[in-house]
């Protein structure tokens, strides 16, 4: 992360990236990658809040 950016632009940035990975990749091919950002069809992509801590894993 580059200093200056806000987080909200670089957590956007991620969601479509993750959008044109989808789409790159024919696993979304009916929808544009604004309304998969739109609807969320990115979000369990970039859960990263919901991933384990390095201290918690096999607890």
């Amino acid at each position: 992360m580059k200093a200056g950016t806000s987080y909200i632009d670089y957590h956007i940035q991620f969601h479509q990236r993750i959008a044109k990975l989808l789409r790159k990749h024919q696993l979304v091919t009916d929808m544009s990658e604004e309304a998969m950002v739109e609807n969320d069809l990115t979000g369990p992509f970039y859960a990263a809040r919901d991933w384990p801590s390095a201290g918690s894993a096999g607890a």
